[in-house]
């Protein structure tokens, strides 16, 4: 299992263990994030200033998958799990990738040989467009695919409409969802969406920068619990109506009985 989905796990058991696994130094306890916080690059030399203000880091190279530009990603990787996004791989680069340590991979096409999904130690996500149909999502899940990411970037300030987009888009699949994002949502922007079953949020730190980046990954810990919807509050409230099909039928008197 990819440490990605390692770090899923502990998000829906609300673990409080640092998703970085604490590698060389002794591990604090953490309150659990909201959601999975990914920060990309488009270069391997400037992931080091996010090592401490994200999750996971996703590299998004601009060139060749080949063995120097791999151990490269590795290296600025460092300790954090670490993934790519391409638009296809061939089964000898998926291997290369995880020899190097890579955790998760992201692809922007359908054109991927299967060859190249069957390694059980990392993860496959892929990015779907907002029109992407229930039949594409209903096949999906019989495929070696792990996981979705929203091909849109989104920015706040967030409108209902556009939450219901995300949340319509969202229920077509039974596997986790990412959404990338260009913006720091607000606390309550942060609690609608893990409300609406996103897992995690993919942020642009050349975009973002960092000050926004920690910003970001302290607020996505201090997300309160999820609390039952104002729909559920109140179901307990309301009466129970019964239609006239389901009543039961008057119970007549007999005419013995009048005698």
């Amino acid at each position: 299992m990819s440490r990605l989905f390692q770090a899923l796990e502990r998000l829906h058991r609300g673990a409080t263990i640092p998703l970085g696994f604490g590698l060389g130094r002794a591990a604090r306890p953490e309150r659990a994030p909201a959601m999975l916080l990914v920060a990309s690059f488009g270069k391997a030399d400037r992931s080091q200033e996010a090592a401490k203000l994200a999750d996971l880091l996703l590299f998004k190279p601009s060139g060749q998958v080949t063995q120097t530009a791999v151990k490269k990603l590795a290296e600025a990787a460092g300790e954090l799990p670490w993934g790519i996004q391409v638009d296809t791989l061939t089964k000898e680069q998926s291997s290369l990738l995880e020899k190097q340590g890579c955790d998760f991979v992201i692809f922007n096409s359908l054109a991927v040989p299967l060859d190249a999904l069957k390694l059980d130690d990392v993860s496959y996500l892929l990015s779907v467009p907002k029109e992407f149909s229930e039949e594409q999502a209903r096949a999906l899940e019989a495929t070696p695919i792990d996981g979705v990411v929203s091909q849109e970037a989104v920015a706040p300030p967030f409108t209902l409409d556009r939450l219901m987009e995300l949340a319509g888009l969202r229920g077509l699949f039974g596997k986790p969802f990412f959404l990338p994002i260009s913006g720091v949502p607000s606390a309550w922007e942060l609690e609608c969406l893990r409300d609406a079953g996103v897992d995690g949020l993919v942020a642009s730190a050349d975009q973002v920068g960092p000050e926004a980046l920690a910003e970001l990954h302290k607020a996505l810990r201090e997300v309160p619990s999820r609390r039952p919807g104002k729909g559920e509050r109140f179901t307990a409230l309301l009466p129970q109506v019964v239609s006239a099909s389901e009543r039961q039928p008057a119970q007549l008197p007999d005419e013995d009985d009048d005698e």
